[in-house]
């Protein structure tokens, strides 16, 4: 059996699309697509009903029910890419407005606090997450290489409960 072989059109011919450079960032996304870093509201945890109670302590306590988030930047390969956003939203809320809460992203695998902003503290009591600052955006400067990060939060006093929940991911490239 032989196979007869049509040859394809040259990519040169005017009725057939050309590569140009608006397909870059596209290409570029989907060039890291199949590593699955690209995501929206990537679950991460936390509780709206288990909290830290008192005698918690006042130190970095890492957020009941929060999942570990991996994110492979071996050799600057994601944040090389312009526009690039890796975010981590969390709701917080404190039983008495006489201490504050205030959240922050972890990096397991270093043991320390990577760059980041957004973080501030949090005094309201809303259960719903509708008052001043209980519904937080930190945004995460990547570092070099395969790391593990999580939610985490310290109380001003160790003298009420303080909650996180509803935490979501969020790795995207903007524009």
């Amino acid at each position: 059996m032989s196979r007869t072989y049509i040859p394809w059109p040259a990519l040169t011919d005017p009725q057939y699309p050309t590569e140009t450079t608006h397909w870059q960032p596209l290409k570029d996304a989907l060039d890291m697509l199949p590593l699955g870093l690209f995501g929206r509201n990537i679950y991460g945890g936390g509780s709206e009903v288990a909290g830290f109670a008192v005698g918690a302590g006042t130190g970095w306590l890492t957020a009941v029910d929060c999942l570990e988030f991996e994110i492979d930047n071996s050799n600057n390969q994601i944040s090389g890419s312009a526009n690039l956003v890796c975010q981590v939203r969390v709701c917080v809320r404190v039983e008495n407005a006489a201490i504050t809460v205030t959240p922050r992203i972890y990096n397991l695998t270093d043991a320390s606090a990577p760059t980041q902003s957004g973080a501030v503290a949090c005094s309201a009591t809303s259960a719903d997450f509708s008052g001043s600052n209980q519904r937080q955006t930190i945004a995460l400067t990547l570092p070099n290489g395969k790391k593990k990060f999580v939610v985490q939060v310290q109380k001003s006093a160790d003298t009420y409960e303080v909650w996180a929940a509803k935490i979501a991911w969020d790795v995207f490239v903007n524009g």
